[in-house]
């Protein structure tokens, strides 16, 4: 049709019929006239023509310059419209293309131009079928396969790929108008706008719906999607399928040792490692917190399986480096089968989660597979926890016993360790079995709120039979991240009329590291309440010296693993080593300690040899086991012999 808007106006273009038919009617007549005169060059016809002949050649030559006229008037109309237009397609922020019926672009504007690279020679040379690319989906493309195709198109709207001059693709809103045909051809109208930042939104908040933002991994919503996906292949092909689910073991205690910064770069760390352990057909899952799922299709054999579990655990067993330095950890892991274990992404990931516990519970760095006990298992947890959760709001259930800490050199009483337990129902629970029930159910603060309310009017009780005795109570981390602490130990003190210096407040070495600050801030308001500090569990944990300098407690509880550890026989061997090691730290620093889990005579022989020069108190069997308060009161010794058994075991 045209090149271009501007040559088309060049080009004066039809005239209109209001104008063609006078003009027709004028040249009609004048050849009627010459016709008629044909033998108008004899003398005798030029006298008797010549008038006509003149007056034909004046009408004609005044047709001509009539049609002449009309057409300079029409010319200028185009050339001015053909301006108006490209005026406004020059200033549009969308590119513009006018495509004829076998694709050729005749027209471009300096957007379409700027947008895909190209010149508007270039873009004449070019059919537009070349720029189409397909689009996001199949369903969105426009219906062009070939040039032919184009004389075929219908309106179009929607999302598309054009092509640009270095050969990248650029995603763009594209309208496709089909004009009204003219000179018997087809024509189109293609405007679009570049929707770059449009379709990286779209990215992003589809990475925020499925994507976990700090690893990179599938997100819960798209993992439950996938093993959908996964169970619908799984059922047409009539193969298998395996949910893994696995935990970090020691992560709480890294998160709180050095910090969330570092907690989250192990995590990110651990995405990866698990990433490069299964194919690439398979899906890794953080489901939240220090948890993780992986999706393995096609898979029947447990072997496999347990093969993949075994190449996990011993990745996740290398050093991992972060910010505070080198961490050690280590996965649970739990296996579920399709069918077989679940029929459902729902069923498949609870029953794995089963296993997971179960592998927790046999050793860390372990693996289980799902089978229907552990169901069972999982039923009398719940049925703990809800036990718990009553017995607390109906203040029921829990009970407090106490173990003497005697002096390992003149067998005298000189306090007592506060131990929980629960009894409802004629049926009792040692802490073992509902301390980590209450700590996954959020109840541990509640329970040690208890129990620090009863040591302390319990040692209130003991203290006209046992003057000066005091009361070690055990904090839980949950207890110690708690702001309001200070407050509440103050609280219970003033309640119960505890002097603060009784009340002993045990911690596990893992609640001291990182965190300095706070940590510090804690300890210095529980020293001005006068309570004293000690270290549960001495040598078994991050034992370093740097903190035992920063934070000035007390006492070290020496592990009854290194006392089992003692040789009553050779008095130089490792075991031995070792408490003597950790007896010679205290007395340089200045630290009372306490040897638990003593439980014969033997081991009392070894600690009384060692600690010659370090005054010690020694807690365990070999003297009493954990006894009610009334026992406390009516009953027990005010001093041990050195060698005999309160109670026999």
């Amino acid at each position: 049709m045209f090149k271009n808007l501007k040559a088309a106006g060049r080009s004066a273009g039809p005239i209109p019929s209001r104008y063609l038919w006078p003009a027709l009617l004028l040249l009609a007549i004048a050849a009627v006239w010459l016709l008629g005169g044909l033998d108008w060059l004899n003398p005798s016809a030029q006298a008797r023509w010549g008038p006509a002949v003149n007056l034909s050649v004046l009408l004609l030559l005044a047709g001509m310059l009539f049609v002449g006229l009309q057409q300079r008037r029409t010319g200028q109309k185009f050339r001015d419209q053909g301006m108006l237009l490209s005026g406004i397609t020059d200033h549009l922020g969308a590119g513009v293309i006018v495509v004829d019926g076998l694709g050729a672009m005749a027209f471009s504007n300096p957007e379409a131009r700027r947008l895909l690279g190209f010149s508007a020679t270039q873009l004449e040379e070019m059919s537009f079928l070349e720029l189409l690319l397909v689009g996001p989906t199949e369903e969105d493309s426009p219906p062009v396969a070939s040039p032919a195709s184009a004389a075929q198109w219908k309106n179009y709207s929607g999302e598309a790929w054009l092509k640009t001059n270095d050969n990248q693709s650029l995603p763009v809103d594209l309208t496709i108008t089909p004009l009204r045909q003219i000179d018997s051809g087809a024509f189109f109208v293609a405007v679009f706008i570049d929707i770059r930042d449009r379709i990286e939104a779209k990215q992003q908040l589809r990475a925020l719906a499925y994507y976990d933002t700090l690893t990179g991994l599938a997100n819960r919503s798209l993992f439950f999607d996938r093993v959908r996906v996964a169970i619908r292949r799984a059922r047409r092909a009539k193969r298998g399928l395996v949910v893994l689910v696995a935990d970090l073991d020691n992560f709480k205690q890294i998160n709180d040792s050095y910090g969330h910064a570092s907690g989250d770069e192990l995590l990110a760390k651990v995405a990866q490692i698990l990433q490069s352990c299964i194919r690439e057909s398979d899906t890794v899952c953080r489901l939240g917190g220090d948890e993780f799922a992986i999706l393995l299709e096609s898979v029947d054999a447990a072997q496999d399986v347990m093969h993949l579990a075994k190449t996990i655990s011993a990745a996740l067993g290398q050093p991992v480096t972060v910010q505070e330095g080198e961490v050690h950890t280590s996965a649970s892991i739990g296996i579920a089968f399709f069918p077989q274990d679940g029929e459902s992404v729902e069923d498949l990931l609870k029953n794995a989660d089963v296993a997971l516990y179960r592998a927790k519970e046999t050793g860390l760095g372990s693996y289980q597979f799902f089978t229907p006990d552990m169901a069972r298992a999982v039923v009398e947890r719940l049925n703990i926890e809800q036990r718990l959760r009553a017995g607390i709001e109906g203040n029921h259930g829990l009970t407090l016993c106490f173990q003497p800490k005697v002096d390992l050199r003149d067998g005298r009483v000189l306090g007592f360790e506060a131990l929980a337990r629960w009894n409802d129902g004629g049926r009792a629970l040692a802490p073992a079995q509902f301390i980590p029930i209450a700590e996954k159910a959020g109840l541990i603060g509640a329970i040690g709120l208890r129990v620090l309310r009863d040591a302390c009017s319990a040692c209130i009780a003991w203290q006209e039979r046992f003057p000066g005795a005091g009361v070690a109570v055990n904090l839980s981390a949950v207890q110690f991240r708690d702001a309001r602490l200070p407050q509440t130990i103050a609280r219970t003190l003033a309640e119960t009329g505890l002097p603060g210096h009784l009340l002993e407040l045990e911690l596990t070495e893992s609640i001291l590291l990182g965190q300095f600050d706070q940590v510090n801030e804690t300890l210095t308001n529980l020293r001005q309440l006068g309570c004293m500090l000690s270290i549960d569990d001495f040598g078994t944990g991050y034992s370093s010296l740097a903190y035992l300098q920063r934070f000035s407690v007390n006492v070290l509880k020496i592990d009854k693993s290194f006392i089992d550890g003692l040789d009553t026989e050779v008095s130089e061997v490792t075991g031995n080593t070792l408490v003597a090691a950790i007896l010679a730290m205290a007395h340089a620093l200045k630290l009372g300690v306490v040897a638990e889990g003593v439980e014969h005579a033997g081991q009392l022989d070894v600690l009384r040899r060692l600690t010659q020069e370090v005054p010690i108190s020694v807690q365990g069997y070999v003297y009493s086991r954990p006894v009610a308060l009334d026992e406390v009161l009516f009953s027990l010794p005010l001093s041990f012999e050195l060698f005999s058994n309160h109670i026999e075991l």
